[in-house]
C-alpha cells in the first residue's frame, strides 16, 4: 500500500513537471515569437512563407538576406509551417535568396524600411538548384498586413529632394495623414520664435497627430528617445543629409514604441556602404529679395536686413570592405540679422521730474540707446494718468525705433553647427554593431531671448546638445536574437546676459 502510494506520488510529480516544462516552453516560444515579429523600433525585418507549386509549405529551406550596400548577410531556416523571419535589419535594399533541396533557388530584391516588416512570400519550383529565379519585390506599404500598423514612410529620395526652408528634418511630418499644425507661441513682437527652424515654443515635432497633444508624439532617433523630457520637444536636431529615412506611425503602433499617445516619428541615420560617396552644399537667403513688413510700412520705417547661410558636407564609405563603414555629416548655420523694432520709453523731460535714484538708473546708460527720437510722444492726457509734480503737457513716453538683434525674416542672429558621425561594424554574419555620436551647438546673440531699446539688458541663449549611442545585435539561432543599446544624451539651454554688450547693429 505504501509502495503503491509512493508510486502514485512519483507519477503525479512527474506529470506536474512535464506540464510545467511544457508551459514554460510555450511561454518562452511566444516571447521569442514576439521578439522576432517586431524587433527593434528603428530596424526593419523580412518575413514570409515558402511554398511549392502545389501550395504545400516547405520546411527547412534556407533564407538569406544580404544588404546591397554593405554586403552583410543574415540567414535563417523556415519552420514547420514554412514561415521565416529575419529581424533587426538596417533599413535599405536587400537581396533575399531562398534555397531548398530539389527546388530552384529563388532570389528576390526588396526594400527594408525603418520599423517596417517587409513580406517576402515565395513559391519554389521543382528543378535544379543551379537555376536562379529573380524577382523584384516592392517597397513596404503604409498598411502593414502583419501588424495592421498604419504609417507614412519618408524615404531617402524624399529627404534629399523635398524642400525645407530651414532644413528641419521634421518639416516632412506634414506629409502624413491624420496630422495637423500644432499651436505655436509668439514672442512680444508677434513673430514665432524659431531656432534654426525649430519652433522652441512647440512641443513634440510641432505637429499634432490624431488630434492628440503635440507632446503625445514619441520622437525616436535610431531606436532611442530623442526628446527633451521637460519641454516635450525635440532633443537634438540632426542634419537633413545625415538621415536615411523615417516613418510617421499614426495608428496601431506596438508597445515597443513606448509612451506615445498620438503617434511616433521614427528616424534612422545613414550608415556607410561599400562605395565612397559624398556631397557638399550651401543655401543662401538674403533680405534683398524680401519685402518690408506691414508694420514697418505703416510706421514709415526701413525693412530689416539679414543674411542667412547654411552650408555643410556628407561623406561615407568603407574602412574595411564588407566589414567596417563610416558616415559623417556636418552642417553650419550663420545668420546676421537686424530687425527694426519700435518701443515706448520714458522721455528725458519726464525723467527730470523723477527721483534721483531713477535718474541715476537711466543715466547709467550714457549715450542715447536708440536711433530715432522723432517718434510720437504721449503726455498725461494721452495716457489717461495724473502724475503729481510734472506739468500736464510734459511728454512722458516716446515711441522710438531701433535696430535689434532680432529675426528680420531669416531667423535670429547666430553661429551654429550640427555634427553626426556613425561607424558600422559587421563582426560576423551573426553579430552586427554600430556607434553614433551627435553634437548640436548654437550660439544665439544677445536679443534672441529678450531685446529692448536698452541693449545692456539684451539676453541671448545657447544650445549645447550631445548624444551617443552604441548598438549591438547578435543572432544565436533561427529562434533567438538579442539587441542591446547603450544611449546617453546631454541637453543644455543656458541663457546669456552681458551688461557690457551695449553694441547694436547699425
Amino acid at each position: 500500500m505504501s509502495k503503491s502510494t509512493c508510486a502514485d506520488d512519483v507519477c503525479v510529480r512527474f506529470q506536474f513537471s512535464v506540464i510545467a516544462k511544457a508551459c514554460f516552453s510555450i511561454t518562452l516560444g511566444l516571447l521569442l515569437t514576439v521578439n522576432l515579429a517586431f524587433g527593434q523600433a528603428e530596424a526593419g525585418s523580412i518575413s514570409g512563407t515558402i511554398k511549392d507549386a502545389t501550395g504545400a509549405v516547405i520546411t527547412g529551406a534556407t533564407v538569406k538576406a544580404k544588404s546591397v550596400a554593405t554586403g552583410s548577410e543574415r540567414s535563417t531556416k523556415t519552420g514547420t509551417l514554412g514561415q521565416f523571419s529575419i529581424p533587426s535589419l538596417t533599413p535599405g535594399n536587400y537581396q533575399v535568396t531562398i534555397s531548398a533541396d530539389k527546388f530552384q533557388t529563388n532570389r528576390t530584391t526588396t526594400v527594408v524600411t525603418v520599423g517596417g516588416i517587409t513580406t517576402v512570400d515565395a513559391q519554389l519550383i521543382i528543378g535544379s538548384s543551379s537555376v536562379v529565379v529573380d524577382v523584384v519585390g516592392e517597397t513596404g506599404t503604409q498598411v502593414n498586413t502583419e501588424t495592421q500598423e498604419l504609417s507614412q514612410l519618408i524615404n531617402t529620395q524624399q529627404v534629399a529632394s523635398l524642400p525645407s526652408l530651414t532644413r528641419n528634418i521634421y518639416d516632412f511630418v506634414a506629409l502624413s495623414g491624420n496630422v495637423s499644425n500644432g499651436d505655436s507661441t509668439s514672442n512680444s513682437s508677434g513673430s514665432t520664435i524659431t531656432l534654426s527652424g525649430q519652433n522652441i515654443n512647440n512641443q513634440g515635432v510641432g505637429y499634432s497627430i490624431n488630434g492628440q497633444r503635440e507632446v503625445g508624439t514619441e520622437i525616436l532617433l535610431d531606436g532611442v528617445e530623442n526628446a527633451q523630457i521637460f519641454t516635450g520637444s525635440v532633443g537634438e536636431q540632426v542634419p537633413v543629409d545625415a538621415v536615411q529615412e523615417y516613418s510617421i506611425v499614426t495608428s496601431n503602433f506596438a508597445a515597443e514604441y513606448g509612451r506615445a499617445s498620438g503617434g511616433v516619428v521614427n528616424v534612422t541615420t545613414k550608415s556607410g556602404s561599400n562605395s565612397f560617396h559624398g556631397s557638399a552644399w550651401e543655401f543662401n537667403r538674403l533680405s534683398a529679395y524680401t519685402a518690408n513688413t506691414y508694420d514697418n510700412v505703416a510706421l514709415d520705417l526701413p525693412k530689416g536686413v539679414y543674411t542667412r547661410n547654411m552650408f555643410g558636407f556628407n561623406v561615407g564609405g568603407p574602412l574595411i570592405k564588407n566589414k567596417l563603414f563610416f558616415s559623417e555629416t556636418t552642417e553650419w548655420t550663420r545668420v546676421r540679422s537686424a530687425a527694426i523694432e519700435t518701443e515706448l520709453i520714458p522721455t528725458t523731460a519726464f525723467l527730470g521730474y523723477t527721483a534721483p535714484n531713477v535718474q541715476s538708473y537711466f543715466g547709467a546708460f550714457g549715450a542715447t540707446p536708440y536711433q530715432s527720437q522723432t517718434g510720437t510722444t504721449y503726455n498725461q492726457a494721452a495716457l489717461g494718468v495724473s502724475l503729481p509734480g510734472a506739468p500736464a503737457a510734459t511728454p512722458i513716453l516716446q515711441q522710438v525705433s531701433f535696430a535689434a538683434n532680432a529675426d528680420a525674416g531669416g531667423d535670429y542672429p547666430q553661429n551654429a553647427y550640427r555634427i553626426l558621425g556613425r561607424v558600422d561594424y559587421n563582426l560576423s554574419d551573426k553579430t552586427q554593431m554600430f556607434a553614433r555620436f551627435g553634437q548640436e551647438n548654437q550660439l544665439l546673440f544677445p536679443g534672441q531671448e529678450f531685446y529692448g531699446p536698452y541693449p545692456q539688458y539684451d539676453v541671448g541663449t545657447a544650445i549645447n546638445n550631445d548624444s551617443g549611442l552604441f548598438s549591438v545585435t547578435h543572432t544565436f539561432n533561427s529562434y533567438l536574437l538579442t539587441s542591446s543599446k547603450l544611449s546617453i544624451s546631454r541637453l543644455t539651454d543656458p541663457f546669456s546676459y552681458n551688461a557690457a554688450a551695449a553694441t547694436r547693429p547699425s
